[in-house]
């Protein structure tokens, strides 16, 4: 899968070259381009999101998107999909 990098975290070209399977946000939308514009654009293009903002990362998996989030405390990195779930309601027993 490829992942569209958050316009905050693609400022270095390096890591690009190293990770062959990630896209600068800045090269395809620009780099002004707005938390809403990167999500409409990854999810036209079927591409997850790789972030170290939680805030944008809880977005893109509203949108449905898969996100590889970068912890910027530890470090660590973490893979996160939504598994959808249907809850329906319960019927009342008299």
């Amino acid at each position: 899968m490829q992942y569209l990098v958050d316009v905050n975290r693609s400022r270095s070209k390096k890591f690009l070259l190293n990770n062959q399977n990630f896209i600068n946000s800045k090269d395809v939308i620009g780099e002004k381009a707005e938390d809403s514009e990167i999500l409409q654009y990854a999810k036209k293009q079927s591409l997850g999101i790789y972030t170290q903002d939680k805030k944008f990362a809880l977005d893109a998996l509203i949108a449905d998107l898969v996100v590889w989030y970068r912890d910027q405390d530890s470090g660590n990195k973490h893979k996160l999909k939504v598994q959808h779930l249907k809850f329906t309601k319960k019927e009342k027993s008299e």
